[in-house]
């Protein structure tokens, strides 16, 4: 959905996928970020080949679940990194629900969760503060 080098965003469906590519192209202009933004074309299983490709030179990687994190697909995206054993490593942070789900309007319950535009800005913000400091 969107080319970057800095991190690669993996996430699906029309609301994060939406929120994920705005918040990259603030981080863009405003911090000079280039992160790549991809949609996940399975919900059950990640292909190797395919996964490796998608990362490339990368070395951060985010998963978005609209959802708990725990059992998410950020968990299947982050086992089979993992197992393709790159070296130099590949960190990889997990963005999504962490506690009971709030309740309202999905404008108000991404915003509780940090999930619309501000809230994965910041988010995306202290994930690569770690690899590139002037971020921070």
């Amino acid at each position: 959905m969107r080319a970057g080098t800095d991190a690669v965003v993996f996430g699906y469906g029309p609301w994060l996928l939406s929120n994920a590519w705005h918040a990259a192209e603030e981080l863009q202009r405003s911090a000079g970020a280039s992160i790549r933004v991809v949609n996940l074309p399975w919900l059950n299983r990640v292909d190797a080949g395919w996964l490796k490709q998608t990362i490339d030179e990368s070395r951060t990687v985010i998963t978005l679940d609209n959802h708990y994190v725990h059992g998410g697909q950020g968990e299947m995206v982050a086992a089979a990194i993992a197992e393709l054993g790159l070296t130099p490593p590949v960190r990889v942070s997990r963005i999504g629900v962490n506690q009971l789900p709030e309740c309202g309007t999905n404008d108000e319950v991404l915003a509780y969760h940090r999930l619309d535009v501000p809230g994965l800005v910041e988010q995306f913000r202290r994930v690569l503060a770690h690899s590139i400091p002037q971020i921070a």
